[in-house]
């Protein structure tokens, strides 16, 4: 995107530098801090760097004024806002200059503070900062004071239609993230697809477990757990197993910490989320010599969270994918291998909705600000299981609506990006003459 101080302008149009068209306040800005807002609450907005911060008992600006931040701000971010307008009573800490318009308007200045670009002008490397003396010289155009009006009306007229437009995508966002939670529910429920007909052969969920049993029992000498009583009922020929019922192994991953820029693949903690495992969210440890064997992953495998910071992904549940190469998991995960590899895109599906999530949800505990789940009450998870063919039709069901979702959560992502884009451009056009004067149509401006 050209920036707009290169630009040629219109007749009449003059580029000054911004001390030359403002009042500076800084000197009557006065630093309060939270502890003392406190002892001082009242009515009065409280501003900082990018909007207000708090409120507080008395005012030090009675007027309209422009703040653009000091230090703080997303300089260097082409769509964050860096300076906004204030109107009446106020207070201003030292995060924020203070600017009066003088031959231009507030609302003008401040879009075009928005729109300039900040490389050589602010300084530092985690908190940017402007300091006076180079706030002075940003280069600003300064059309006619008429001219400053219709273009202001007509960024104003165009950011509410995007602002429109946002709200929309936003609310259909959430409306995905509705309708993905419920044909999750639909699926363990058996009401997402209607029973097939099976023939006399088919094998009924009740054999399923019988035949799961035997093959847990070969494996290991412990009894499996049966489910709780009081789950609801499920459909005809459905029946409740405990996960501990359908896995040979449940198993924390590995303590040893990772510090190493190679070596052997270790998942983050952060790789797991409902429905998905993202085996390339990983870090490295040293070679373990053989030690790694019970804790590598293989395709198939489920892996649950066992703590996590955020209460709502605590035994969330994702399938490992194909795998390029030997990868472990952290203790902080669990990794349950199912006697039965058919049955791990059903499960995962169960495991994240319904009963067994809110099962799930009601064993987590907070320890140490860390919120987890045991191993003993992962095993204790109730799980509705369908017969074979059933539960087939199910997950392709599932795929097929959730790809869908995921399609058009990637054109809603696309489009609010776009709405961004545009805000940009608009502003980039409204500062080298081409908005609201008719030198150009609006849609030309926009790519179309």
């Amino acid at each position: 995107m050209s920036d707009p101080s290169n630009a040629v302008l219109p007749s009449g149009w003059a580029r000054r530098p911004l001390g030359d068209v403002v009042d500076i306040l800084d000197r009557l800005r006065v630093p309060v801090n939270a502890e003392e807002r406190e002892k001082r609450s009242g009515s009065i907005p409280y501003y900082g760097a990018t909007g207000q911060v708090g409120w507080i008992d008395k005012h030090l600006f009675d007027e309209e004024l422009v703040l653009l931040g000091e230090d703080g701000a997303p300089f260097l971010h082409p769509s964050k806002p860096k300076a906004y307008v204030v109107r009446g009573k106020s207070w201003v800490n030292n995060h924020a200059h203070v600017l009066r318009g003088r031959g231009v308007s507030n609302l003008f200045l401040m879009h075009q503070l928005n729109a300039l670009d900040y490389h050589g002008a602010v300084t530092g490397t985690t908190r940017l900062k402007l300091p006076q003396a180079p706030m002075k010289k940003l280069s600003l155009v300064v059309p006619p004071p008429d001219q400053q009006a219709r273009i202001v009306a007509e960024i104003e007229k165009q950011f509410t239609r995007l602002d429109v437009g946002v709200e929309a995508l936003k609310r259909l966002q959430a409306h995905l993230r509705r309708y993905r939670a419920a044909v999750l529910i639909a699926a363990c429920s058996g009401s997402l697809v209607p029973p097939p007909r099976r023939a006399a052969s088919d094998e009924s969920a009740h054999d399923f477990l019988g035949r799961m049993a035997t093959l847990r029992a070969a494996r290991q000498k412990r009894q499996a757990l049966a489910p709780e009583s009081g789950l609801p009922s499920l459909p005809r020929g459905w029946e409740w197993a405990t996960l501990d019922q359908l896995t040979g192994v449940i198993r924390n991953g590995i303590s040893a910490k990772p510090d190493r820029d190679q070596g052997l693949k270790i998942l983050r903690i952060s790789a797991v989320r409902p429905l998905r495992v993202d085996v390339s969210d990983v870090r490295y440890l040293p070679d373990m010599r053989g030690g790694e064997s019970d804790y590598l992953l293989s395709e198939g495998d489920l892996l649950f969270t066992r703590y996590n910071g955020n209460y709502d992904l605590v035994g969330v549940c994702g399938r490992v994918p194909a795998l390029a190469g030997p990868l472990v998991h952290p203790d902080k995960l669990i990794r349950a291998c199912l006697l039965d590899q058919d049955l791990g895109r059903y499960v995962e599906i169960a495991a994240n909705a319904g009963v067994s999530r809110a099962f799930v949800a009601s064993r987590v505990r907070t320890t140490a600000g860390q919120a987890g789940i045991s191993g003993a009450d992962l095993r204790a998870t109730p799980i509705p299981i369908p017969p074979p063919s059933e539960r087939r039709l199910i997950v392709a069901e599932v795929q097929r609506r959730l790809s869908l979702c995921d399609a058009v959560g990637r054109t809603v992502e696309s489009s609010l990006h776009r709405a961004t884009t545009l805000r940009s451009s608009l502003l980039h056009a409204a500062f080298e003459g081409r908005l609201g004067l008719g030198d150009i149509p609006l849609r030309a401006t926009l790519g179309g």
